[in-house]
Formats: structure tokens, C-alpha cells, sequence
């Protein structure tokens, strides 16, 4: 009785695992590293940097002093805001979030060009973001990509 038990047990542990794991082709896992790539490339490098001097000057708020506010919140001390100081920091919520939306965008256009379904890019890119064996099994693919822009 205890071994048919243990069979049953360990049958339904390896289909649940099977189940659980998510493959993905090789030409998927090209074309996700490709986009990736791209979509890095796309974006400034110094976008949210260029914002968030545009809007302190904007807002006239002094870098020391967006510092202190900053340095405050990762300290977790409470800094009393003023109203230009708060209209500020929304600024900077909706140009991030905008930011977000492009990316998001052309990370789609990408998708459709390479011929490649968006909702599963976004599985890969979740997988790729938590899991570093997964990670690690993209380094040729990433090897690869970095070859052919040389």
C-alpha cells in the first residue's frame, strides 16, 4: 500500500513539474534576444536623466534639494513637500509612465516585425527577469546577437 502511495506521489510531482516548465524554441529565444537588444538600443540612454533635469529646472527645485528628498525617502523619514515640490514629483510620474508606454510600444512594433507573439515575449521576459538558469541558458543567444552588430 505504502509503495503504491509513493508511485502516485512521485507520478503526480513529475507531471506537476513537467507541467510547470515552460520551453520555448530556439527561433523564439533568438528573436526575443533580438528584440531585447533593439529595444535597449531604442531608448536614450539618459532619457529619465534629461526629465528629471528639464523638470527640476521647470519646477525651479534645486538638485541639493532633490536629494534631500530622495535620500529622505530611502532613509524612510517624512519630508514635508511643498505644493511645487509635489507637482514635481507627479511631473515626474507621468514623463516615467510615459516612458513606459513608448517602451512598451516599441517593444510591440518590434514584436510584430520579427513575427513573434507579444504576450509571449512578455513570458519570456518575465521567465528571463526571475529566473538566472534561464538567464544563463541566453548568454549564446546574446553572444550571437552581439557577433552579427560587430
Amino acid at each position: 500500500m505504502k509503495i503504491k502511495f509513493f508511485e502516485i506521489v512521485v507520478f503526480l510531482f513529475l507531471t506537476q513539474l513537467s507541467i510547470a516548465q515552460v520551453s520555448y524554441s530556439t527561433s523564439q529565444l533568438q528573436v526575443f534576444v533580438t528584440i531585447y537588444m533593439d529595444a535597449k538600443e531604442s531608448k536614450s540612454i539618459h532619457a529619465f536623466e534629461m526629465i528629471l533635469k528639464d523638470k527640476l529646472e521647470e519646477y525651479n527645485i534645486s538638485f541639493a534639494r532633490y536629494r534631500e528628498i530622495f535620500q529622505a525617502n530611502i532613509s524612510g523619514t517624512k519630508v514635508d513637500l511643498s505644493t511645487n515640490e509635489v507637482a514635481f514629483f507627479n511631473g515626474i510620474q507621468e514623463a516615467n509612465d510615459k516612458i513606459k508606454s513608448e517602451s512598451s510600444e516599441v517593444i510591440s512594433k518590434l514584436c510584430s516585425t520579427k513575427s513573434i507573439d507579444y504576450e509571449i515575449y512578455l513570458k519570456i521576459h518575465d521567465t528571463y527577469k526571475t529566473d538566472i538558469k534561464f538567464q544563463r541558458s541566453l548568454k549564446p543567444y546574446f553572444d550571437q546577437y552581439l557577433k552579427t552588430k560587430k
